[in-house]
């Protein structure tokens, strides 16, 4: 039984930054939760990783925003969410990658 197996939802999409997937989860959780702003970390700590989620990664361009919902779009399926609850969550999801890729690089050329 891998690390991923006993979360509901977990799966393939439970990636972590520097891919420490031989790690346990809440031990990768744990790594990513150092990286961010006391603030996010603080978040991602209280996280209750025993309830279905999703983590993975992608580069903020604009080109990853399609990928990003198509995996939670997959995600939300394999879960079963009511599909007024799953398009709630596509959207915020959406929301949230389209903000990275407008925001991540302010001073990157425009495309």
């Amino acid at each position: 039984m891998g690390a991923n197996d006993a979360i509901p939802g977990a799966g393939d999409d439970a990636l972590m930054i520097e891919d420490h997937s031989s790690l346990p989860i809440v031990t990768r959780l744990h790594a990513w939760a150092a990286t961010l702003p006391s603030f996010a970390a603080e978040v991602v700590s209280r996280a209750d990783i025993t309830r279905p989620h999703i983590y993975t990664q992608f580069a903020a361009v604009p080109d990853q925003v399609q990928v990003a919902r198509a995996k939670v779009t997959d995600w939300i399926q394999r879960i079963g969410l009511s599909t007024a609850q799953g398009q709630d969550v596509v959207l915020a999801a959406d929301e949230a990658v389209s903000n990275a890729v407008d925001h991540a690089y302010p001073d990157a050329p425009a495309r």
